[in-house]
């Protein structure tokens, strides 16, 4: 619309406007502030527990709506994020209503709040890949099939760990997003890899980090520092968007998740065996692990790869997620770039 054809503006009517919004929008901010947010009706995808050990429960989803010559898939959360990330709010921004609805048997690793688990605050990161490698057992019992493991960041670490552990026995494939292999690759933090690395072993020397577990805020509070013009950026949106609260209900059930309920705690030894094998010797990629009395390297990984990589990811920089092509140099590796 041109200039001479756009309606002069009225003063008065926009303050009639607005203060026509303003029990919609003090509503909306009392829900906010009191509650925490909107309530939204959005049921979880069905699923049951079909076993229960010390470190994992495994969920099968859609137990009643699987086809019988259905591919298998087991998801794998990280550490820090609670199981129903992969299932937010259905359909819109539920991995496993999109894989149930491509056919695929969806299953999924559930590790609870340690903060909750008896015990769970004293897991080491093997804990966690032997738990998945004893899932992956009993899908292959239960459905007959070879299965996919996906995992998302640290889910997907775990993926890589438990194919090398297995040599592929019972794994088809392996699918891993945003997850990092080589922690030389540029950091999500502004220091060089090598001052890292000095850093994580000055923190290990002190002898306190694996009796130290990590809250859920906190992980929460230092994900966001990594990118803090982002998160700023988000929060304003939303707080300007308050009198609106149709435009905020489409993105509210994920907002909430990722601003609250979505974080669980970092067990102390898990995180100091991160920073040891990660930070510190750069194991994924150098040096390989000790499960028990077996050294394993990613070099023992014979299944396909697909890394999914975002060109702005931050914790999962592309070439650090790269480093699986020098570090699995046995199997085939196809990468999907997901660009921004």
């Amino acid at each position: 619309m041109s200039e001479s054809l756009k309606p002069p503006f009225n003063p008065i009517a926009k303050a009639a406007s607005l203060v026509r919004g303003l029990p919609q929008t003090a509503q909306n901010v009392s829900d906010y502030f009191l509650h925490g947010g909107f309530e939204v009706d959005a049921p979880a995808s069905p699923w049951h527990v079909v076993s229960s050990g010390p470190v994992a429960k495994l969920r099968h989803y859609f137990p009643d709506d699987t086809p019988p010559d259905a591919p298998v898939m087991i998801l794998v959360p990280p550490l820090m994020m609670a199981t129903e990330m992969w299932d937010i709010e259905p359909p819109k921004t539920s991995a496993v209503h999109e894989l149930h609805s491509h056919g695929i048997d969806v299953w999924v690793i559930d590790f609870g709040r340690p903060e909750h688990e008896p015990g769970g605050l004293h897991r080491t990161l093997t804990d966690h890949v032997m738990g998945l490698s004893d899932a992956i057992d009993v899908v292959n019992e239960a459905t007959g099939k070879n299965v996919t493991i996906g995992g998302q960041s640290q889910g997907g670490m775990f993926c890589y760990q438990a194919a090398a552990y297995r040599r592929g026995k019972g794994i088809d494939s392996v699918i891993t997003f945003g997850s990092p292999v080589d922690v030389r690759a540029p950091l999500a933090i502004p220091i060089s890899p090598d001052r890292a690395a000095e850093l994580a072993e000055m923190w290990l020397d002190l002898g306190i980090a694996d009796k130290i577990s990590v809250p859920g805020w906190a992980m929460r509070t230092g994900t966001r520092m990594l990118d803090p013009a982002s998160a700023v950026k988000a929060k304003v949106a939303f707080y300007m968007s308050l009198h609106d609260r149709e435009a905020l209900l489409p993105r509210e059930r994920q907002r909430q998740f990722l601003d609250n309920e979505g974080w669980t705690w970092y067990s102390g030894p898990a995180f100091a065996e991160l920073i040891e094998q990660f930070f510190v010797n750069n194991r994924m990629l150098e040096g390989g692990f000790s499960f028990g009395d077996r050294l394993v390297t990613l070099a023992d990984i014979d299944v396909p790869i697909l890394t999914v990589i975002g060109d702005r990811d931050i914790l999962g920089h592309p070439l650090s997620c790269r480093g699986i092509q020098r570090a699995a140099p046995n199997t085939e590796i196809y990468e999907l770039l997901l660009t921004t």
